[in-house]
């Protein structure tokens, strides 16, 4: 039987990965005011490689601030997990824990090898449509919300696909849960969440950058340090965005206290080796600033 990889790359609807390749989108675009890149990340709150682009979407927030945008677009990884299951040779909870060792021995970041059979969750989809939810009250809050579900789906294990669980957490970042309860009752969020699905071109490994002013694009998937999406902002931008280089690793645990931060994203961030990213977090824990 093929391994689930294979079947993934061959399902994939990209034809971008692991290079670029730039396309105009618009024969005319209006002038933008405001940020000039805007990357698009198709996700799924279930999907280990969206969780593995995290790290590189807060690099490029870091080094480019608000010249860049990040748009969230829920790609729904499987309406039925056991369906999903099927389709990709992982009924058995071996082989889909082998599929993500693969995975994440190429994202770096942490993940419970178990958390789709602990979580129990019957659906990507619940999640999906919680996030779109979150995006009608504020994109500030919504990208908040999102963190926290990858975060409690991929690490934690938890069975984020009932209510009685994603919506106490978007009252935990600050979301309004009966406009919560409301977006969701009413359609409106799953509208939007179809909508997503429809326009998704690319596969969950896939960042697709947009020129806002002149509507040329990027598309690079199945890479997994920051240096590629780095080129592709200044090609985009034509070398005119201002880059900061990030040095304090403390005040970004500040800015993000409520984030579980992992080697890895630190080492994408702040452009070290991953060894010496433990070795500092490991001196900030021993003095006290940091908790494990």
């Amino acid at each position: 039987a093929e391994s689930p990889w294979t079947i993934y790359r061959e399902r994939a609807i990209t034809r971008l990965e692991r290079r670029m390749r730039k396309t105009v989108l618009a024969k005319k675009v209006e002038a933008v005011v405001g940020p000039v890149i805007e990357i698009i990340h198709f996700a799924d709150p279930f999907c280990w490689w969206s969780w593995g682009l995290e790290p590189i979407l807060q690099r490029l927030r870091e080094v480019y601030g608000d010249q860049i945008e990040v748009t969230y677009r829920m790609g729904g990884m499987a309406n039925k997990i056991s369906q999903w299951r099927k389709d990709y040779n992982v009924v058995d909870d071996k082989s889909l824990k082998s599929w993500i060792v693969e995975s994440i021995s190429l994202t770096g970041v942490p993940v419970d090898l178990e958390f789709i059979s602990k979580g129990s969750a019957k659906s990507s989809w619940p999640a999906c449509i919680a996030m779109k939810a979150a995006e009608l009250q504020s994109k500030e809050l919504a990208e908040r919300y999102f963190r926290r579900l990858l975060e409690r789906i991929q690490v934690e294990a938890d069975n984020v696909s009932e209510d009685g669980v994603y919506l106490p957490m978007a009252k935990e970042v600050g979301l309004d849960v009966s406009r919560m309860k409301e977006s969701i009752s009413s359609g409106r969020a799953t509208k939007l969440f179809e909508e997503d699905r429809k326009a998704m071109n690319v596969n969950f490994l896939t960042l697709v950058l947009v020129n806002k002013k002149n509507g040329e694009s990027l598309a690079i998937g199945g890479e997994f340090s920051s240096e590629e999406y780095e080129k592709a902002v200044d090609e985009l931008s034509g070398g005119l965005l201002t880059k900061k280089i990030p040095v304090d690793i403390l005040e970004y645990f500040e800015r993000h206290r409520d984030n579980r931060i992992s080697a890895r994203e630190i080492a994408t961030v702040f452009k070290i080796s991953e060894q010496d990213a433990e070795v500092r977090l490991g001196v900030l824990t021993e003095g006290g600033l940091l908790k494990r």
